[in-house]
């Protein structure tokens, strides 16, 4: 035909290529027979296996195409039985795709079976957490699955991780997160949000109240499995860690207040999925920074009405460190989509194996300096300080350090007595925030009166200020010591009450 009509090389490709699509379902059809050749077993189980992962034709007719968004079936079954022996799937892709739905739905035929995986779901779970943990603060001690009693009921904890003056409550949340209750069916939606986000931060806090009774030394009938150092803890973090996400229901609680689904005076746990966990702890490289994102996380939580995923609060964190006048509690409306891009970008860069800059939190040299020193040291009490230096933003560092060098150079043309200088820079925090900030210079010879300075300039912050805590540094004129000489948090004295 080609030799008689003259067609070229090119017309002859062109026709073959537009009739090809007539056996284009042959390249897509299979038997289980030959199948059972290629895999190595029988006939009949291979034909088991895939009516197990196959549909009929017909088999959704009753189906309420509503929910194939959400649910849909083919993601669990991909083939389409034709005949006995015959196949046929056009998107085996859909396999590896939604291989833990799949497995799922295999170990769901066999109850030990089943059990056994719950089992190890949870074992992976804590020991990510407390992998992460460890990775991300290195000298801390970590106590998994902690018994306790507590008015005469036995309870256990997943994770107790002491970090210096913090203590982290973990509880690790290991369960499925099913497609009717992410396509919103209401009793599957209730249910599955008090097992994976209510019961587990109820069980933090009556953990946490008991803790604070007994760091008081009120009387209670509590008794812990495990030696915590409580006199040394002064903040406590609740964290309800989930192994699968709840699609930005964990990152935004506050979102569902109002619904009926959690009571408005439920007590908020950070709750976050072991996946964002990670990428938090990579993308801030530094284990006061992967601290303070989680206090500030948690208190946001609590008080902003924003629309937002785990890794958009990140990428806000990065370029703000989730502070600022305009965030003040319950006066604002944050829409923060979007705000991963850097790290999404990121990511995909390491994923191209393509060297580029980690998004990082933008601070001064100084400020970054005293941050690392904390780090690197770990004085007792280096949490405190570290976290109270964070609450600074980038404009406020430059703006403190920019007066406190205008402090040192007056200081040096001229000395001046120590009763009549001004020596000392101070950042007074807004009324909802409650650590002020301060710096007092000081010539060598009075080295050892420096801590009298240091106190002096507490005294005067905390009758100005109604913060509850002053992060206080001293540095000598010269700036010797650098970044700081001496650094101390002080806490308001019950005889200086906070000014109305």
């Amino acid at each position: 035909m080609a030799e008689r009509d003259k067609w070229s090389r090119e017309n002859v490709i062109a026709m073959l290529l537009s009739h090809s699509g007539l056996f284009a379902t042959d390249t897509f059809r299979f038997s289980a027979t030959d199948m059972a050749k290629q895999l190595g077993c029988s006939p009949s189980n291979a034909r088991t296996a895939f009516d197990f992962l196959s549909i009929e034709y017909g088999g959704l007719k009753d189906f309420p195409f509503e929910n194939i968004f959400l649910g849909n079936p083919i993601w669990e079954r991909p083939a389409i039985k034709e005949a006995a022996d015959s196949y046929f799937c056009c998107f085996p892709q859909l396999f590896p795709a939604f291989a833990f739905h799949i497995f799922d739905r295999i170990f769901s035929l066999n109850e030990p079976t089943k059990q056994l995986v719950a089992k190890q779901r949870a074992e992976y779970l804590e020991n990510e957490i407390a992998n992460c943990f460890e990775n991300a603060f290195g000298t801390h001690t970590i106590h998994p699955s902690v018994t306790w009693s507590y008015e005469g009921a036995n309870y256990e904890t997943d994770l107790l991780i002491q970090v210096d003056a913090q203590l982290f409550i973990v509880e690790a949340k290991s369960n499925r997160i099913s497609w009717p209750a992410l396509r919103g069916a209401p009793q599957r939606l209730k249910r599955e949000i008090e097992a994976l986000l209510i019961a587990p931060a109820i069980q933090s806090q009556r953990l946490e109240n008991a803790l604070r009774k007994k760091q008081k030394g009120e009387p209670q009938a509590f008794e812990l499995g495990v030696n915590i150092d409580l006199a040394a803890v002064k903040e406590f973090h609740r964290l309800s860690v989930t192994l699968e996400d709840f699609s930005t229901i964990q990152s935004n609680l506050k979102a569902i207040e109002g619904t009926g689904l959690i009571a408005d005076d439920f007590p908020k746990a950070l709750t976050i999925s072991l996946s964002d966990l990670k990428v938090v702890f990579e993308i801030l490289d530094n284990p006061v920074e992967r601290m303070h994102y989680l206090q500030r996380r948690k208190s946001i939580q609590e008080s902003w009405e924003y629309l937002a995923d785990e890794l958009d609060l990140l990428g806000l964190y990065v370029g703000t460190g989730l502070i600022g006048v305009d965030f003040e509690a319950g006066k604002n409306r944050l829409m923060a989509i979007g705000m991963s891009q850097k790290i999404d970008a990121y990511f995909e860069a390491l994923d191209q194996k393509i060297e580029t800059p980690k998004p990082a939190r933008r601070m001064t040299n100084w400020f970054r300096a005293i941050r690392d020193r904390l780090a690197n040291r770990k004085p007792p009490g280096w949490t405190e300080a570290a976290l109270a230096l964070l609450d600074l933003g980038y404009d406020d560092q430059l703006k403190f350090e920019s007066h406190f060098k205008s402090v040192c150079r007056g200081l040096k043309r001229k000395r001046q007595d120590i009763h009549v200088r001004q020596n000392t820079t101070v950042e007074y925090p807004p009324i909802w925030r409650k650590v002020g900030f301060a710096c007092a210079a000081f010539y060598e010879d009075e080295r050892a009166k420096r801590h009298n300075i240091m106190d002096n300039a507490s005294v005067s912050f905390f009758e100005k200020s109604t913060a509850n805590a002053c992060l206080v540094m001293a540095q000598d004129v010269e700036g010797a010591d650098y970044p700081y000489t001496t650094l101390v948090v002080y806490y308001r004295p019950d005889e200086i009450p906070a000014p109305i």
